[in-house]
């Protein structure tokens, strides 16, 4: 099934991100160390959030970025923060590992 989606809105948010990623990269180098944990996980927020409002997401996509959402406003220490981040890849992984066995 094809799913029609307005390029120019899509292309709106992708640059924006592109922009988002870009500015992330340069701030790296000022900003202390745990922001760059922070930074990619609001960026796969981010995408997770262009393919929802693209239907392009499945339950555990939208499940995913309810998590991130939640937990990228409480403040973490960096070992919380890489426990979750290891708890979110664990996840992906089993997900995709589930949806390449299925095809």
């Amino acid at each position: 099934m094809k799913i029609e989606m307005d390029p120019s809105t899509l292309c709106e948010a992708l640059t924006l991100l592109v922009g988002y990623l870009l500015s992330s990269a340069d701030g790296l180098y000022d900003e202390p160390q745990g922001y760059g944990p922070f930074r990619l996980l609001d960026a796969a927020r981010r995408v997770l959030s262009i393919m929802k409002d693209n239907d392009l997401s499945t339950p555990f996509h939208d499940d995913l970025f309810d998590r991130i959402e939640k937990e990228i406003t409480n403040v973490k220490s960096d070992q919380e923060t890489r426990e979750m981040i290891n708890t979110y890849i664990l996840k992906y992984t089993e997900e995709m590992k589930k949806n390449l066995t299925n095809q």
